[in-house]
């Protein structure tokens, strides 16, 4: 019968102590990136939401919706104030800038009629938001600013 030699129970805890303490850093570290990743999805959904419904909001308040309702067409401060603002609730209004175009600054539907006969819409609006979110890093670490962009493409409405 072959015996193995007796190893001291208190070597052994030792050991288990330091492999403990690097997996559960590692695992920590791994466990707060995705936090801040998850973090970082939902501030990008978020702006994406923001840019599509300024982008709507633009889109149905050109000059058809003034010739109708009487009121002012809409300016791109307006689509900030009236759309992308009210909409941004988890985010900081100081770190979001905004570009409001339209490819007919008239604001009204322009139709085309190709060869075909096919009628297709050449005005639209462009609305970017754009967001400098600064993420919180690990202590020791410098916070680190990344930009966010999304923009929304729509046709001006009748």
């Amino acid at each position: 019968m072959i015996s193995r030699p007796s190893r001291s129970p208190s070597r052994r805890r030792g050991a288990i102590m330091v492999e403990s303490s690097i997996i559960m850093s590692v695992l920590f570290m791994m466990a707060i990136g995705a936090v801040i990743f998850g973090m970082g999805t939902f501030r990008y959904q978020q702006l994406a939401s923001l840019a599509r419904e300024g982008a709507r909001y633009a889109s149905v308040h050109g000059a058809s919706y003034a010739k109708d309702t009487g009121q002012a067409k809409t300016s791109a401060a307006g689509v900030y104030a009236n759309a992308i603002l009210p909409m941004a609730v988890a985010l900081d209004p100081s770190c979001i800038t905004y570009s409001v175009t339209w490819d007919n600054p008239a604001q009204t539907p322009i139709y085309q009629v190709n060869a075909t006969t096919n009628t297709y819409l050449v005005n639209y609006v462009n609305v970017t938001v754009n967001y400098s979110w600064q993420v919180d890093s690990f202590p020791g670490f410098s916070a680190t600013t990344i930009t966010l962009t999304s923009t929304s493409r729509m046709p001006m409405a009748n």
